[in-house]
């Protein structure tokens, strides 16, 4: 947790890693956490923790849809449609090489139980990569950097914007 004091500018760090919540972990909405120090703002699991946070909000495609930060500019719809765009290509692409590659591994091929992989296999995997993921990253890039829209007003706050500018110059 973060405390910003307004008139002196100072930030004060708290580290709990606990619920303040009566139906969550001890019940305890009433807790006295101490200002987290230098050492404690480095630990590894608190750096770790989150990173990985973060990460999996974020940066992580699929489970961003649903994590999302509040402050983030790329909206959920748009999360949405990058990862349709991602699911939609790489089906085409699997599309193009469909049946390209025989179910038997030839020389060189690794067989593990039930699985069989062959170079051609590895090969096409690498190529179907290489052709998805430019398209994708630059769809996501796009997203990340637009500009939010300005919320429109409605009609019936521009009628009252009028009606009170009329009403001044009267």
């Amino acid at each position: 947790m973060v405390v910003r004091d307004i008139q002196t500018g100072e930030e004060f760090q708290f580290i709990s890693n606990e619920w303040l919540a009566v139906e969550e972990g001890d019940g305890q909405i009433d807790r006295l956490v101490a200002v987290a120090g230098e050492q404690q703002l480095k630990e590894y699991s608190h750096v770790f923790g989150k990173t990985v946070q973060k990460n999996f909000a974020d940066d992580h495609l699929w489970f961003s849809i649903f994590l999302r930060p509040a402050r983030s500019r790329f909206t959920r719809v748009q999360r949405l449609s990058s990862c349709m765009a991602l699911l939609y290509l790489s089906m085409l692409v699997n599309a193009m090489f469909y049946q390209k590659v025989s179910d038997t591994p030839g020389s060189g091929g690794l067989n593990l139980g039930i699985f069989s992989v062959s170079p051609e296999a590895l090969g096409v995997g690498f190529l179907s990569n290489l052709i998805v993921f430019p398209p994708s990253f630059c769809i996501v890039f796009f997203f990340r950097k637009s500009r939010p829209r300005n919320p429109k007003q409605s009609r019936l706050k521009i009628a009252l914007s009028k009606q009170n500018a009329a009403a001044l110059g009267k």
